[in-house]
């Protein structure tokens, strides 16, 4: 009887952590379409998916936005070449040192070897806030990275 009442406390408690964790990424915030004028303004467009919205940009980083902790995510992606896969400390090197000097964005090499940008917006949309998160994000994402061509070419397609 003991261990039965263990083992199921210790099920209810995975249970609980799981469910944690699955909650963090909520799916597309009920403010999102202010979100979305004011990328559309900035020369973004927008297409939505189930749970994200895909957001591309001719000359500037693509991104998805999804619901994340009470704001929201921004997440993009380049493509790693088999060059990052061969020399992955080197790749890392480079990713902490843009995180360095990262205003809003944070770097990493995922586990296909391709470089994520990610940033944080928290709570609801305010028109202000939201312009000068997105000039840092594009300053991170544009000129951070383009200061780093150079040393960034060989890991990216």
């Amino acid at each position: 009887m003991r261990r039965s009442l263990i083992s199921a406390g210790l099920l209810l408690a995975v249970a609980v952590v799981l469910s944690l964790s699955v909650s963090a990424l909520a799916d597309i915030p009920a403010d999102v379409e202010d979100f979305v004028n004011h990328l559309g303004f900035l020369g973004y467009n927008s297409e939505e998916k189930d749970t994200y919205i895909s957001i591309t940009h001719d000359e500037k980083t693509s991104f998805t936005l999804q619901g994340y902790e009470g704001g929201i995510l921004l997440r993009g992606f380049y493509g790693g070449s088999e060059y990052s896969k061969t020399h992955k400390g080197q790749f890392l090197d480079i990713t902490n040192e843009l995180n360095v000097s990262a205003t809003v964005m944070r770097a990493f090499v995922d586990s296909d070897g391709d470089l994520g940008l990610e940033a944080w917006f928290p709570s609801d949309y305010d028109k202000t806030r939201f312009a000068v998160f997105m000039e840092a994000w594009e300053s991170d994402t544009g000129n951070l990275l383009l200061s780093r061509y150079d040393d960034l070419a060989d890991f990216l397609e």
